[in-house]
């Protein structure tokens, strides 16, 4: 589930007549994913035949994927020994345009010659350092040797024959509904891969390891970043890393999530973490108007993984990053250059004609479309502009699917634009006027997939463009390309991390995150902020340290953070929102400000302003 789509239930002035719509599709009927954590034998036998499969162990039992109704589910976690979860989305945290507003002033005409990009067309001859890995300096220390350090990264696959992963040693496996993990239809994995890893050779870009030094391992668990197979489950990031473990995984790069946490899946984080593996993961494209009052993004905001923010290039928040007390670092992560998988059709830049004459641009979604290649000018008609109706958008966020009927009229529109000789289908969802207006602004994603070129906009833009009017549809036809996103801050992280753990492999996971941390440069507030964490990560300081002092930090004043899954003893200590507090005797799962007092679990002790 998007942040997006949460905000826009917030906004809804909704009718009762909309919910008693969206809610039909929940009854006891519906069988949905579950997992379950589980004792040997303490499942009772009518639930024996409804597992689907084991997925992994923790000390507290199996974990396993079960289907249930809602009822059954609940009478299966009134029995001692089962937790029952719901298996809960996590999608690839999407990359986002450079502009904020869907419809911006375009060319006074449409014509290629308004549309040139010789960026990426001097790559093919030249080679450029993205200013990530200077601000980053991670351009000023040597490339290390290869001491056996290895990314998985969990994304939409990989262009496997990419010419920058030459020098790299690169694997990689893919689930059963992804398609092969060395093609990648969105980009997303090849560009958060370039960071980390892109060679020096010449031409293109680098990346943090430019020497091939550091392995890659490829984890594909989608097709597209948005539309067919881009939703992943709680219960499909799990058996992935356990991939990533068994495969040698020194680090897990994770440039996705969700917003609804789960203990199972940070049961299996927490173990995962304790065999000494390092996990990094975006701490969310939603933003935020305050802070310490945005809404968390997970895995990042687990204790035991890195939560990375962005900055652009001067350092300052970018708008989209995310704001909370679980940001942990930050990195570029605006407008950075990297790779994209140049065999894959992916429109880069949308121009049409208005109502009014002019010409505008405007974000979009892609509907992935195979390999046929999408027009650059296009005449339109009025049999390719569909409006979708709002039920559909209901559909999507209460069940995550849209339903077959819906599949079908989309379908039809497609044959229809297709048979009046339209070269591509645009669609946008028809928002009624009881939705906060700012909603139709938003180009929103669709799960649905077709084989013909197909772009939703938004509401705003579908109702103002000129049916008969031109459109261009740009494609990026080279290697290159930018992207926005703690999606792109991310890998920043897992590179840099990486490349100082390759200088000395004789330190553990704790102790290099503990040293990125330690010596990341101060941005925002003194200390630690929830925008920046501990700042802006610096390689040439880690490494400097490390070279200087050894792995460990200083010992600091302050006691490690309170954690909710972890049990306390009278007398341990835990620092809280700044505040140091003592437990009064055994307890779990008891923030400590909301339970002080003289004979409740904790009792406060003193400040800890340097957390």
């Amino acid at each position: 589930m998007t942040s997006l789509l949460k905000r826009i239930l917030l906004g809804l002035a909704a009718t009762t007549a909309f919910y008693a719509n969206a809610t039909t599709e929940f009854n006891d009927t519906n069988t949905q994913n579950y997992l379950i954590t589980y004792q040997q034998g303490a499942i009772p036998a009518q639930y024996q035949a409804k597992l689907i499969k084991n997925i992994t162990t923790l000390t507290a039992g199996t974990v396993a994927l079960i289907g249930l109704t809602a009822s059954e589910a609940e009478a299966l976690s009134q029995l001692d020994g089962i937790r029952v979860e719901q298996d809960v989305e996590r999608n690839i945290v999407l990359p986002l345009s450079s502009e904020p507003f869907s419809l911006e002033k375009g060319k006074s005409d449409i014509s290629l010659t308004n549309y040139i990009n010789a960026d990426f067309e001097a790559l093919e001859h030249q080679e450029v350092t993205p200013y990530g890995i200077g601000l980053t300096q991670a351009d000023k220390i040597p490339q290390p040797d290869n001491n056996g350090i290895k990314v998985c990264v969990i994304d939409t696959g990989i262009q496997g024959n990419h010419n920058e992963f030459q020098q790299t040693n690169v694997s990689g496996n893919h689930s059963s509904y992804s398609h092969f993990w060395y093609n990648d239809a969105s980009d997303h994995g090849t560009h958060v891969a370039g960071t980390i890893a892109a060679n020096e050779d010449g031409k293109g870009i680098v990346g943090v390891v430019a020497n091939g030094a550091v392995d890659i391992y490829i984890q594909k668990l989608t097709k597209t970043a948005s539309g067919e197979n881009s939703i992943m489950r709680v219960s499909h990031i799990l058996e992935a890393m356990e991939v990533c473990a068994n495969q040698g995984a020194n680090i897990i790069n994770l440039s996705l999530g969700g917003y609804a946490s789960s203990e199972t899946e940070r049961d299996v984080f927490d173990r995962i973490a304790d065999k000494g593996i390092l996990i990094i993961a975006a701490a969310g494209n939603h933003g935020s108007t305050a802070p310490s009052n945005d809404a968390y993004m997970y895995p990042a905001s687990y204790l035991n993984v890195m939560s990375v923010a962005s900055i652009d290039e001067q350092t300052n928040l970018s708008s989209f990053s995310a704001v909370n007390d679980a940001v942990e670092i930050a990195a570029p992560g605006s407008r950075v250059l990297s790779t994209v998988d140049s065999e894959s059709v992916n429109i880069e830049y949308f121009e049409f004609n208005g109502l009014d004459g002019l010409y505008y641009w405007s974000q979009f979604k892609q509907i992935d479309a195979g390999n046929i290649s999408y027009p650059l000018i296009s005449q339109l008609n009025e049999q390719c502009l569909f409006k979708i109706n709002f039920d559909t958008f209901a559909e999507q966020y209460f069940t995550g699917e849209i339903s077959a009927a819906s599949k079908a009229k989309l379908d039809i529109a497609t044959q229809s634009c297709k048979s009046s000789n339209g070269e591509v289908l645009i669609t946008y969802f028809d928002v009624p006027s009881y939705v906060s207006s700012w909603v139709s602004e938003i180009a929103h994603n669709i799960n649905y997939a077709t084989e013909f070129p197909t772009l939703t906009v938004s509401s705003l833009v579908g109702r103002f463009i000129n049916a008969n009017g031109l459109m261009l549809t740009a494609y990026n036809q080279y290697k290159y390309g930018y992207k926005w996103g703690t999606s792109m801050a991310t890998p920043h992280v897992s590179g840099i991390a990486a490349k100082v753990w390759s200088h000395f492999p004789q330190c553990n996971s704790t102790q290099i995150r503990e040293v990125l941390n330690y010596t990341a440069t101060d941005l925002g507030e003194e200390g630690r902020d929830d925008q920046f964490g501990y700042g802006l990560i610096n390689t040439k300081a880690s490494y400097d340290y490390i070279e200087q002092n050894g792995c460990d930090i200083p010992a600091s004043a302050c006691p490690k953070a309170w954690y909710e899954n972890k049990a306390y003893l009278n007398g341990d200590q835990v620092t809280f929102n700044g505040e140091v507090f003592e437990a009064n005797y055994w307890s779990k799962n008891a923030a400590p400000s909301l339970h002080q007092a003289p004979y409740e679990e904790w009792r406060k002790v003193g400040m800890c302003p340097t957390d």
